[in-house]
């Protein structure tokens, strides 16, 4: 009887192990998916620097500087090569599951509108919503996501004494 207890420990603690891993890599694949997708919005038209807008141009030298903060921080700490290498990936791709919930959250509102065509949407609401679709909006606030998503991957080296918080 205590064979099978420690044989369903064993197997219990192995399949957690191998769902939590699945989980991790799949959310990086979804973190290089979605960084790849934005890297190739960018150059959409296939004219290397051609194309490019001035913030287009901020974004990518500001997310040159994040990576390389995150590499010098990551070496300072002694930071693994593939934990540095996968945690921006792992905090694009919760960032980019939250854009699959939004787009699918706006997919079944959108049904809905449509289910529903004898609701009328006043001129403002009309006009607010298709300000909000604009590409360029959706792109800067995207690429101000990501940029926010990779600085936040960055290690820390925290003190005890700096998190001492008085309440």
């Amino acid at each position: 009887m205590e064979a099978l207890q420690t044989i369903d420990t064993y197997l219990s603690i192995s399949l957690k192990v191998i769902l939590r891993l699945f989980y991790k890599l799949s959310i990086i694949l979804l973190g290089i998916f979605g960084f790849v997708l934005s890297i190739n919005d960018i150059f959409e038209y296939g004219n290397i620097l051609a194309d490019l807008s001035n913030i287009e141009i901020i974004f990518l030298l500001v997310l040159l500087g994040l990576f390389e903060r995150h590499y010098k921080y990551c070496k300072l700490l002694r930071t693994g090569f593939w934990r540095m290498l996968a945690s921006p990936f792992l905090s694009l791709g919760i960032l980019f599951l939250f854009y699959i919930f939004i787009i699918g959250f706006g997919s079944i509102i959108s049904e809905c509108n449509v289910s529903f065509q004898h609701c009328s949407v006043s001129k403002v609401e009309k006009t607010s919503i298709d300000l909000f679709l604009q590409p360029n909006l959706i792109q800067s606030s995207n690429f101000i996501l990501m940029l926010i998503s990779i600085y936040l991957s960055t290690p820390l080296l925290i003190k005890k004494q700096q998190v001492k918080v008085d309440l």
